[in-house]
This record gives C-alpha cells, structure tokens and sequence, in this order.
C-alpha cells in the first residue's frame, strides 16, 4: 500500500513534467506532439518482458 502512496503523488508531479521533453522526440519521429509521453511506454515493455523471462 506504501508504494501506491508514494507512487500517485510522484507520478502527478513527474508526469506532465515529461510532456516538454517526449513531446520534443515525438515531433522529431513525425509524431504528433501531445502523443509524446506515450512513446516510452513500448521500449520500457519490452525491456521488463526480456528481464522477466
């Protein structure tokens, strides 16, 4: 339950934080801006299903 706490909270803050940067990389892979956030999504999948099994 700890980890929901401290996890809400950081993730509100931290979040829209990372709009500015993965915006920036969204726009330069010819995707629009606001789908920015969403890009790291794939890669951080895949990374945790190879270190998973």
């Amino acid at each position: 339950m700890s980890t929901v706490l401290v996890a809400t909270p950081l993730g509100g803050v931290v979040g829209p934080n990372l709009t500015a940067p993965t915006g920036t990389l969204a726009r330069a892979a010819g995707v629009p801006y606001l789908a920015g956030p969403f890009l790291p999504h794939p890669v951080q999948a895949q990374s945790r299903a190879q270190q998973t099994g």
